[in-house]
Protein backbone atom coordinates (compact mmCIF):
# COMPACT_ATOMS: atom_id res chain seq x y z
CA UNK A 1 0.00 0.00 0.00
CA UNK A 2 1.47 2.94 -1.32
CA UNK A 3 1.66 6.36 1.55
CA UNK A 4 -0.14 9.41 0.86
CA UNK A 5 1.70 12.85 1.88
CA UNK A 6 0.12 15.86 2.12
CA UNK A 7 2.69 17.37 -0.53
CA UNK A 8 1.56 14.61 -2.68
CA UNK A 9 -2.36 15.29 -1.67
CA UNK A 10 -1.83 18.93 -2.74
CA UNK A 11 -0.09 18.49 -6.28
CA UNK A 12 -2.58 16.20 -7.50
CA UNK A 13 -5.30 18.42 -5.73
CA UNK A 14 -3.87 21.79 -7.08
CA UNK A 15 -6.06 22.09 -10.45
CA UNK A 16 -9.20 21.55 -8.61
CA UNK A 17 -8.12 23.36 -5.68
CA UNK A 18 -7.26 26.69 -8.09
CA UNK A 19 -10.65 26.25 -10.04
CA UNK A 20 -12.36 26.62 -6.86
CA UNK A 21 -10.71 28.93 -5.14
CA UNK A 22 -10.08 31.69 -7.98
CA UNK A 23 -9.14 35.02 -7.08
CA UNK A 24 -9.38 34.61 -3.20
CA UNK A 25 -5.56 34.79 -3.43
CA UNK A 26 -5.38 38.23 -4.38
CA UNK A 27 -8.36 39.70 -2.13
CA UNK A 28 -6.75 37.93 0.79
CA UNK A 29 -6.75 41.41 2.86
CA UNK A 30 -10.39 41.97 2.53
CA UNK A 31 -11.55 38.67 4.05
CA UNK A 32 -9.09 39.64 7.04
CA UNK A 33 -10.68 43.02 7.09
CA UNK A 34 -14.41 41.12 7.16
CA UNK A 35 -13.30 38.61 9.84
CA UNK A 36 -12.22 40.94 12.05
CA UNK A 37 -15.29 42.94 11.73
CA UNK A 38 -17.54 40.16 12.05
CA UNK A 39 -15.53 38.92 15.39
CA UNK A 40 -16.14 42.53 17.01
CA UNK A 41 -19.66 42.74 15.96
CA UNK A 42 -20.37 39.30 17.53
CA UNK A 43 -18.46 40.41 20.35
CA UNK A 44 -20.16 43.41 20.74
CA UNK A 45 -23.61 41.50 20.12
CA UNK A 46 -22.51 39.11 23.26
CA UNK A 47 -22.94 42.19 25.17
CA UNK A 48 -26.61 43.70 23.78
CA UNK A 49 -28.09 40.33 23.64
CA UNK A 50 -31.65 41.74 25.09
CA UNK A 51 -31.36 44.83 22.40
CA UNK A 52 -30.19 42.33 19.17
CA UNK A 53 -33.28 40.04 20.05
CA UNK A 54 -35.69 42.78 19.84
CA UNK A 55 -34.01 44.20 16.77
CA UNK A 56 -34.14 40.60 15.33
CA UNK A 57 -37.76 40.13 16.16
CA UNK A 58 -38.90 43.01 14.60
CA UNK A 59 -36.62 42.34 11.53
CA UNK A 60 -38.00 39.29 10.76
CA UNK A 61 -41.66 40.55 11.59
CA UNK A 62 -40.80 42.86 8.74
CA UNK A 63 -39.65 40.23 6.70
CA UNK A 64 -43.10 37.91 6.79
CA UNK A 65 -45.05 40.47 7.43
Amino acid sequence: MTEITSKTFTKERAPEIERVFGDLGKHWGWLLALGILFIVLGTIALGMSVTLTVVTVLFFGVLLG
